[in-house]
């Protein structure tokens, strides 16, 4: 007898063995139990179409849906996420940036937010702080204590979203005044340190001063970037380390107030929404801001002046930063200031920096006029595939709603002129790349010179000169190459740039072949196009305002991005 108890028991040790190895259970019939399905949200305004990077599982990725919805993919139940791409559903606009979510532990997991604020808190992380710490510091900084920012949805929060979209907007002007400097950095290395200088500043503001309309909060994460970015910068402009402070200091004075009156702008108006309205969904909330929001990310007012005011920079402060935040005080309050006080800010400087340093006539003009689009600049009107035009309008919505189309062999990019560049006896150089990516497989085709020449504002031509260094980068290794073309090649056609394989495949009659093995049928396809010219490039959706900035491999410029399904 105790014989055969001996044997049942060690039986039942074994097979308790056996389902636990299995990752089953004795109980419940011996079925597996299923992993848990873990949900996230990636939001500035709802990203759709927005692709997820499971950082911690191999970088795998999911897209999310219309409402910025995604799931953990199989097997992975805890990473570190970053979101990209996509378009903010709250605005249409396509969103460019970066935004990050810390690793959460699996009992911690409830909905996994994704979105500015949660950048900021994994910056925080990455200076040092532990997740709880991180998560209390950003709370208190942006007055959101008592919140669950790693969980909370923004959409049901109307404090937590007006915070949320006041954030990311502060990083995209603070990008957009460092990147007027000039230099090398690209957006996507920008947008990293924007958000750690940001988080920076927030955490060391006094806690009477932690609001993100203050403007020593912004002063110091300008300063904060541009100390991060000093090696890419103009060698005039880091000519040693007193010129450096000078350009932060008179940086930061020139452009902080114009800033916090566009961060102000969106919050106020997102925390002006009725709470019915606001509690009606996005589509309520939208109607209501979007012409707000829409208005502050699309200002130029910053980026003017600080290239029109560029020379100053470099002087020291003491002579300079007063009448420097007196202009953008004015530029920032254009209803209740006049051009008389820009003119009497410019003529103090004008009167104390070298003589030459800047027309003051033509500076308190253009300065005058910063809350106006340019007047002089390239835009971009869309691709043109298989004969088709699709218009910026279309290519948006694209990237929810892939358009369908047979191939992307004839892929052309339209581009105009305005103003001064209407007609150019020389070319405009410039640098263009396409990306084409599918998820599994990626294409890069860019070239270092492209020649356009414009005629009454229509693109008459369009050129990749002797000496071009062409790059392909691929995740098919026959793909990758560089080579410099021997003579001109002529890329216009119909009007357009054609900034595709078939371009490549005149280029080099052997890449052609190979460009064959590139197959798309029946993929989702995310193309982007590029151009990096000295004129500002712009898009044109129902009023001009500034390309969105993406960054191909080595071009870091303007363009257009869009989702196509193709079908043979």
């Amino acid at each position: 007898m105790l014989k055969h108890s001996l044997k049942l028991t060690a039986l039942a040790a074994a097979t308790s063995l056996l389902l636990s190895a299995c990752g089953g259970s004795s109980s419940g019939g011996g079925s597996n139990s299923p992993a848990p399905t873990i949900k996230g949200l990636a939001v500035d305004g709802p990203l759709a179409g927005a692709t997820v990077t499971f950082v911690d599982c191999n970088n795998a990725q999911v897209e999310t849906d219309n409402e910025g919805n995604f799931t953990f993919p199989q097997g992975c139940t805890s990473s570190e996420l970053t979101v990209t791409g996509g378009i903010d559903t709250a605005t249409d606009l396509p969103f460019t940036g970066e935004i990050k979510a810390p690793q959460r532990a699996q009992n911690e997991q409830n909905l996994i937010v994704v979105s500015p604020i949660t950048t900021l808190i994994q910056a925080s992380i990455d200076a040092g702080a532990s997740p709880t710490e991180a998560t209390q510091q950003i709370a208190a900084a942006l007055n959101l204590s008592g919140v669950d920012l790693l969980s909370v949805d923004p959409m049901k929060n109307q404090e937590v979203y007006a915070k949320t979209v006041a954030v990311q907007q502060m990083v995209e002007q603070i990008q957009a005044v460092v990147a007027s400097l000039g230099g090398s950095t690209t957006q996507a290395e920008l947008n990293t340190q924007a958000f750690a200088a940001l988080q920076t500043a927030l955490s060391a503001a006094p806690a009477s001063d932690n609001t993100l309309t203050s403007t020593a909060t912004i002063s110091a994460a300008i300063s904060a970037t541009v100390e991060a970015v000093k090696a890419d910068l103009p060698a005039e402009l880091k000519a040693d380390s007193t010129v450096l402070d000078n350009v932060k200091t008179n940086l930061a004075a020139l452009s902080a107030a114009v800033i916090s009156s566009n961060v102000q702008s969106v919050e106020t108006a997102i925390l002006d929404v009725p709470a019915a309205t606001f509690n009606a969904g996005t589509d309520s909330i939208k109607d209501e801001t979007k012409a707000a929001v829409t208005e502050a990310k699309e200002s130029v007012a910053a980026e003017k002046i600080v290239t029109i005011l560029a020379p100053v920079l470099t002087q020291a402060p003491t002579q300079v930063e007063e009448s420097l935040k007196e202009i953008s005080t004015a530029v920032a309050n254009p209803t209740q200031t006049s051009n008389d006080d820009i003119a009497s800010a410019i003529t103090k400087i004008d009167d104390i920096v070298p003589a030459g340093t800047i027309d003051s006539t033509t500076v308190t003009e253009a300065v005058q006029n910063a809350n106006e689009f340019y007047a002089n600049y390239l835009e971009l009107n869309g691709f043109n595939v298989q004969n088709t035009n699709q218009t910026i309008t279309s290519l948006n919505a694209s990237l929810t709603n892939p358009i369908q189309v047979q191939s992307l062999n004839n892929l052309l990019v339209g581009i105009t002129s305005e103003g001064t560049y209407a007609t150019t006896a020389s070319p405009i150089v410039a640098a263009a790349a396409l990306h084409i990516s599918t998820g599994t497989k990626t294409l890069t085709i860019s070239a270092n010179k492209l020649n356009l020449n414009f005629t009454g504002g229509t693109l008459t031509a369009a050129s990749i000169p002797a000496g071009t260094v062409i790059k392909v980068d691929s995740t098919i290794n026959s793909l990758k190459t560089t080579f410099t073309v021997n003579a001109a090649q002529n890329v216009l056609n119909n009007g357009k740039i054609a900034l595709n394989t078939t371009t490549l495949g005149s280029l080099s009659a052997s890449l052609a072949n190979q460009l064959n093995s590139f197959s798309l049928k029946g993929d989702t396809v995310t193309v982007t196009a590029v151009i990096k010219a000295s004129p500002v490039i712009a898009i044109n959706n129902g009023k001009p305002a500034l390309a969105s900035k993406y960054t191909l491999g080595t071009t870091d410029g303007s363009g257009v991005s869009a989702k196509f399904k193709v079908t043979q």
